[in-house]
């Protein structure tokens, strides 16, 4: 964390650059309209004109006076879902009024504000039909007066008498005009140009939302992911036109998993996503079973338009933007919308302090809120809240809701986490919770490849993950595959992204791609070898075969990963596995640790891997 002086200069820096923006004219008097056209809602509140039909997509967004900023496709509310007991690899894809039939209705009306519900037509929901999910779901839409866009938020609710089923997904999509929006912005430090409009349109689809352009350039939708923890807003910008579509979340509380959980945010051909609920990157532990009388709320989050600036000052205008929403975090229109059980206004906070094991601060520590039960990164029922320690290792947690968490926390070079369970949070309170130690690392290391992060970044084409199926350059920079010696050898060069399993030739055979770590040893002794997965495949689960010298080791078995190497990620289902060495498997001098991945289709990312003296 930075000083407080730096933090306060960066945010004037935000605060001048956002000023710069355009105003919109008219906005400071204006009123909420809503009027009823052909099947659909024509909305404008004086900063925005936005038409919304009965079928629940948002078929047009503009400013006043200025361009169409959607396109024919519309902005959607869509689930994957699958029924009790299905395979999670085969998901039932559904869209919210298109393949479900809904009822949109006004539900208030006055001059500074407009609510629109989209809700189940539980008259018409028939559940023989596999895209009517069993589910009752609502989709509210919030205009207030002179707001440059409109808030939305989703709840899911489920009735003791529906069937049970599994939750993967639950996303909205804006399907963007093409030829207006030519470049995003993730975060301060991620932001580009899009694939041109006439060369995607020519494109070659090589796999899922994976394009070769016609200048052999490959796109794809996973280039564009981002964990949460780079900040609440993303979007697309034209340049051209000065104007900027932003998705902006006040809180998190309501996604899968935590600060390392990376989602889909744009894609070319000008998508603007939010996808709350999902998998990505995470595999099958976020899948939300539903079984029994349940009810979610989803966001809520804004679409925020501006113009009228260059990049920067777009960009700078929608960050404090973020800023002023977080600020008015939790909303009382939501609390109004969908009751104050679903979306409590009352808040609490969970403050305290994080040390070493040697009762250091632990400075830049994530500090996790979430549920007792399973693995934080990868849940999905329930809220999580979350904050980093600054320089004397304390955190503040705010606006949490009221109930009972389990407390995680963990930090960089170190692969264990700290918890501390009965974490009960009540409104109006704030709760102090003892000094939480993060676990001992590193006194009694031999040797160690990489850093303890959750990520594989540091290590060859870590540089530049952001590229689709970074296992393709393997065969090129390792041609004999990859040996590693202890003292000799360099992270960034010698050591790869990920591990691939065996290539399988035309002829059938199958050519094994193992890793070898070379080091010395003065004398034999008890070893633990300690491995730290930043991810691994999904389908097939991989295994990592290990030889110590001459000696074959029982083959390890990780838990299924996601889709990192392939999704243009350097990280995902984060696990550590230790495996006991004796001394009779080593000898002095030079020693050979190899690691293999017998299965085909496998792959393994490396968070770091190292060996300890044991016990």
């Amino acid at each position: 964390m930075g000083c407080v002086r730096c933090r306060v200069s960066e945010l004037a820096r935000v605060l001048a650059l956002a000023s710069a923006v355009l105003v919109l004219p008219g906005s400071a008097r204006a009123k909420v309209t809503a009027v009823r056209g052909d099947e659909c809602w024509r909305i404008t509140t004086g900063a925005i004109e936005a038409v919304i039909d009965d079928r629940n997509y948002v078929r047009s967004l503009r400013l006043p006076g200025g361009p169409e900023l959607m396109a024919e496709g519309g902005g959607y509310w869509d689930l994957v879902y699958q029924p009790d007991g299905g395979d999670a690899r085969h998901g039932q894809y559904t869209r919210f009024g298109h393949h479900v039939p809904v009822v949109a209705e006004v539900v208030h009306r006055s001059e500074g504000r407009l609510h629109l519900c989209v809700r189940t037509d539980e008259s018409r929901r028939d559940p023989g039909n596999a895209f009517h999910v069993p589910l009752l779901q609502e989709v509210h839409y919030v205009f207030e007066a002179g707001l440059p866009g409109f808030y939305l938020v989703g709840v899911l609710r489920h009735p003791t008498e529906l069937p049970a089923l599994e939750l993967h997904q639950a996303r909205h999509v804006m399907r963007c005009n093409q030829e207006l929006f030519d470049a995003y912005r993730l975060s301060d430090h991620r932001a580009g140009d899009l694939a041109p409009w006439e060369q995607f349109r020519q494109a070659e689809t090589i796999a899922d939302a994976t394009f070769r352009l016609p200048n052999g350039r490959i796109v794809t939708k996973y280039q564009y992911s981002r964990a949460l923890s780079e900040g609440p807003a993303w979007g697309l910008v034209s340049e051209n036109a000065g104007t900027g579509l932003w998705a902006i979340e006040p809180s998190h509380e309501y996604c899968t998993g935590g600060p390392t959980k990376q989602n889909l945010t744009v894609q070319n051909g000008a998508l603007l996503l939010n996808e709350p609920l999902n998998g990505h990157y995470m595999g099958p532990s976020t899948g939300l079973h539903v079984d029994g009388a349940w009810a979610r709320v989803i966001g809520p989050w804004l679409y925020y338009v501006n113009a009228g600036g260059s990049r920067e000052e777009l960009w700078a205008d929608a960050v404090a933007r973020a800023e002023m929403e977080r600020r008015r975090w939790p909303y009382r229109w939501c609390a109004h919308a969908v009751g104050e059980a679903l979306y409590p206004l009352e808040r609490g906070a969970v403050r305290g302090r994080v040390t070493d094991a040697e009762g250091r601060p632990a400075q830049g520590a994530w500090v996790i809120l979430g549920g007792v039960d399973g693995n934080w990164q990868g849940q999905s029922d329930g809220y999580r809240f979350w904050a980093r320690t600054d320089a004397d290792g304390a955190f503040r947690i705010e606006k949490v809701r009221p109930g009972g968490y389990s407390l995680r926390a963990w930090r960089a070079g170190v692969p264990g986490e700290a918890r501390c369970d009965d974490i009960a949070v009540v409104a109006g309170e704030e709760l102090v919770a003892a000094t939480i130690v993060l676990p001992t690392w590193g006194r009694d290391a031999i040797w160690q490849i990489g850093t303890p992060d959750r990520s594989a970044a540091e290590f060859r084409r870590g540089d530049d993950f952001r590229r689709w199926n970074i296992l393709r350059f393997y065969p090129e920079d390792f041609p004999h595959d990859l040996t590693f010696v202890v003292g000799e050898s360099e992270e960034r060069e010698h050591w790869n992204i990920a591990q691939p399993g065996p290539t399988v030739l035309d002829d059938g055979a199958r050519v094994q791609h193992p890793w070898t770590v070379e080091f010395d040893l003065g004398q034999p002794i008890d070893a633990i070898l300690t491995l730290g997965i930043a991810d691994s495949s999904y389908h097939p689960p991989a295994g990592v075969a290990i030889r110590v010298n001459e000696t074959e080791l029982e083959e390890l078995a990780l838990a299924p990963g996601d889709s990192a190497a392939y999704r243009c990620g350097a990280s995902g289902h984060y696990q550590v596995h230790h495996v006991a060495i004796r001394a009779a498997m080593l000898r002095e001098g030079t020693n050979r640790i190899e690691l293999n991945l017998p299965h085909r289709g496998s792959w393994v990312m490396y968070d770091f891997v190292a060996l300890r003296h044991g016990d």
